[in-house]
């Protein structure tokens, strides 16, 4: 059950954008409670059902690790780290599939469904006074109430991560730029009402309050520099995408750090309009940010959201 759980963490969180990621070929050192990987790929097609005029040119998480609290997995929290998050990208194609996103969409409203519906034979059966005690339904809500908690927990932690995108032949004349994010450290964790870390116990009608921490933000947009030729190794990309790599950015969003708050509303069903309740509540709080952008990376951007304009449009 273990290691199926594993997989499903995986799989779950980001399984979808990594190549070569199934059960047979983790390799899962689960008396020490921990999965390590390396050098994972990201799918060329991890974008496609967002529906942007974007493509992974190349892509890398340089290690990822699971650690499993294997004795008190209902009491603390399972925790994924990634660090070297190194992606770069591209224009598409244009090769745009509508089916990808309506696959997705579809089987979004598929889950929703599934779980209003497991909700209402629970509500049924209690209204009934019916309370099944075979071995089985134990066994079932014993590990759905597992996945329920390791997912409402996981703590993610993120180092490292640049994504750059790289162009020479949206603009006019194929003029190249360049333009992207960089991170120094990401952390997302569960936390109380206090926003204090604690693991909770998923319960309906309870809120979930999540607490997200960034160091480093930054964004660049360099004007007239070549891209990328051709695919790249994971030993390219890491050289590519290097910390060093950053001194001659030309950035318009300076490194700054923030914290960021979310309280959602956990509830399955459609909250009141009136009067109006929420689904989410955010409370940022960055520090002090500084903001350069000169005449020419204006005009690039201008010219960029012109022609991604003319791709929406023509979908």
């Amino acid at each position: 059950m273990l290691e199926g759980l594993v997989t499903w963490v995986l799989n779950n969180y980001v399984g979808e954008y990594l190549e070569n990621l199934n059960a047979d070929q983790l390799s899962i050192a689960l008396l020490q409670g921990q999965v390590e990987l390396e050098n994972v790929p990201i799918k060329k097609t991890a974008l496609r059902k967002f529906d942007v005029p974007l493509q992974v040119k190349s892509g890398i998480i340089g290690k990822l690790t699971l650690s499993i609290p294997i004795t008190r997995m209902k009491s603390e929290p399972w925790i994924l780290k990634m660090s070297d998050l190194l992606v770069l990208l591209g224009p598409s194609d244009g090769s745009f599939d509508a089916s990808d996103v309506e696959g997705y969409e579809q089987s979004k409203k598929e889950q929703l469904l599934e779980a209003l519906e497991a909700h209402h034979k629970t509500q049924l059966s209690l209204n009934m006074g019916l309370n099944i005690k075979d071995e089985a339904t134990q066994n079932q809500y014993w590990g759905a109430s597992l996945v329920s908690a390791v997912s409402n927990n996981i703590q993610l932690i993120l180092s490292n991560v640049h994504i750059r995108y790289e162009d020479s032949t949206t603009l006019p004349n194929n003029i190249s730029f360049n333009f992207g994010i960089r991170i120094q450290h990401i952390s997302i964790q569960t936390t109380n009402s206090q926003w204090k870390a604690e693991f909770i116990q998923p319960s309906e009608g309870i809120n979930t309050f999540k607490k997200l921490d960034i160091k480093g933000f930054s964004v660049f947009w360099n004007c007239d520099q070549e891209s990328q030729k051709g695919l790249l190794t994971a030993a390219e990309l890491k050289s590519v995408l290097s910390p060093d790599s950053s001194k001659d950015n030309q950035f318009i969003l300076q490194p700054f750090s923030m914290q960021a708050r979310m309280e959602k509303n956990s509830s399955k069903f459609p909250l009141k309009t009136v009067p109006a309740i929420p689904r989410f509540k955010f409370d940022l709080r960055p520090e002090k940010i500084n903001i350069e952008v000169s005449k020419k990376q204006l005009a690039q951007i201008r010219l960029l959201t012109r022609e991604w304009g003319r791709f929406d449009r023509g979908r």
